[in-house]
């Protein structure tokens, strides 16, 4: 659907993009149960094998500071409408 509409607006100046926030705090699991807090340190394990630089969630406001520098760099003349990205601004998702 976001291809679609950018390929309908594209011509009219408007940017569609996707983009994935990644892992943001968002305050669910501030006091997890036992068991949630032994599924989330599995949970990062897992991630940290796949990304040894990650580092847990991110704050919200460094989220929207990711998330609007993507929209700011990417433009219809870089051909970037209608793409789904992390909120890196590419395609690496951790």
């Amino acid at each position: 659907m976001n291809a679609k509409f950018s390929a309908q607006y594209n011509a009219d100046g408007v940017l569609f993009l996707t983009i994935c926030p990644g892992t943001v705090d968002v305050g669910h699991y501030q006091d997890p149960t036992p068991k949630q807090a032994a599924s989330l340190q599995g949970m990062i394990a897992q991630l940290k094998s796949y990304a040894p630089h990650f580092e847990g969630p991110a704050t919200t406001e460094r989220a929207i500071r990711d998330l609007i520098s993507v929209w700011e760099r990417d433009s219809i003349e870089r051909c970037d409408g209608g793409d789904f990205v992390s909120h890196w601004g590419n395609k690496r998702w951790l």
